[in-house]
């Protein structure tokens, strides 16, 4: 009876034996198709990893292409004196249309239309009957330098008050560092002075002062 016990565990050991190897199989199989998968998938992200970085490098290098921006200073014999922002690449003759154009008193032969513009140029069209020669100013490192001849606002004597720079303005009697200052930055705040009562909105100038001077200056 005894023997005939320990025969009946053993086939049921036997045979969950191999129900074991079976699972351990499945699973086997299982593992390998995980592991697969995820050797193929990782190909796939590091590719894309290329991709994004190829792209970034595009962009920025498109963006590195792009032409700035300049900002030029145009004065003088114009309808619209003013700052104005443009392409780099953009050239005088813009300049002077987005300005509305020359008045009737500009000397158009003293500007070169066909020149490039750079940033913080100032340009100053001279009047067709003054002696002031028209020409451009560009900022180096913080120095002006003319591109062409030297500019001068004097005209038999007369200093142009719009368009005089802080050395010319201290050629006129009666007028010194400080108060050529006072009339520098009065220009850059409000423009250019459209008659001589202007003046007397400027610090140190008064009455006395302006009938002393009005006589060494113009407004053209």
């Amino acid at each position: 009876m005894m023997f005939y016990f320990f025969m009946q565990v053993k086939r049921w050991l036997m045979e969950y034996k191999k129900v074991l190897s079976i699972i351990g199989g499945v699973l086997a199989v299982i593992v390998i198709i995980f592991v697969g998968r995820g050797m193929m998938a990782s190909p796939t992200k590091e590719k894309v990893m290329v991709t994004n970085a190829v792209n970034t490098t595009r962009v920025e290098e498109t963006t590195a292409m792009m032409p700035q921006n300049c900002y030029v200073d145009i004065k003088g014999e114009v309808l619209h004196p003013g700052v104005y922002e443009f392409s780099c690449e953009s050239r005088m003759q813009e300049v002077i249309k987005k300005a509305g154009g020359f008045t009737n008193e500009a000397d158009e032969t003293k500007i070169n239309l066909a020149q490039k513009i750079t940033d913080q140029m100032q340009i100053i069209v001279p009047n067709l009957h003054s002696k002031q020669e028209g020409g451009v100013t560009e900022e180096t490192s913080g120095k002006a330098t003319s591109s062409n001849t030297t500019l001068s606002n004097s005209k038999q004597g007369v200093i142009n008050i719009n368009t005089a720079t802080l050395e010319e303005l201290q050629t006129i009697k009666g007028i010194g560092k400080k108060k050529a200052e006072a009339i520098l930055q009065y220009r850059k705040e409000h423009g250019a002075f459209r008659s001589k009562e202007d003046l007397l909105q400027v610090k140190g100038i008064g009455k006395k002062a302006l009938e002393a001077i009005e006589s060494q200056v113009t407004f053209q």
